[in-house]
Formats: structure tokens, C-alpha cells, sequence
């Protein structure tokens, strides 16, 4: 599994989640340090936008998928 995430200026985190290369829909994804849950789309693309500054905990957790966690500043 492959994940692809984004950090930009605008309050915006963003990226796509890959499963054995195929592009992984319905996949939750937590920022578990502010209660927020995003589910890819069909492209495997997520994004949490409005975000305040600061260090955010991304946790990404699916069947046949192997646990995830990165923090961004």
C-alpha cells in the first residue's frame, strides 16, 4: 500500500491512498488529534481543508491495508 499525502499553505491537507497500485476508494482517513475522518473518493483522493496551524496526526486504518501514521507541522 502506498500513500501520497500533501501539506500546503492554504490550511489544506491532501493526498491519495493506493492499494497494490489500484487507487483505494472508501478508505477512511483520521486527522485522530482533532476528531476529523475523510473518506477517499473514488480516485483514492482525501482532503481536510480549514485547518488552523499547527501539528496534525494523520492515521489511516482499512481492511487489507496496513496501518498508516504521519505527523505534519
Amino acid at each position: 500500500s502506498d500513500f501520497i499525502i500533501s501539506y500546503s499553505q492554504n490550511r489544506k491537507i491532501d493526498g491519495y491512498v493506493y492499494l497494490k497500485n489500484q487507487k483505494a476508494s472508501d478508505i477512511e482517513v483520521y486527522l485522530i488529534n482533532y476528531n476529523l475522518v475523510a473518506k477517499t473518493d473514488t480516485t483514492g483522493y482525501f482532503e481536510f481543508n480549514d485547518l488552523d496551524n499547527g501539528k496534525y496526526i494523520i492515521y489511516i486504518n482499512s481492511k487489507g491495508l496496513k496501518s498508516y501514521k504521519s505527523i505534519h507541522k
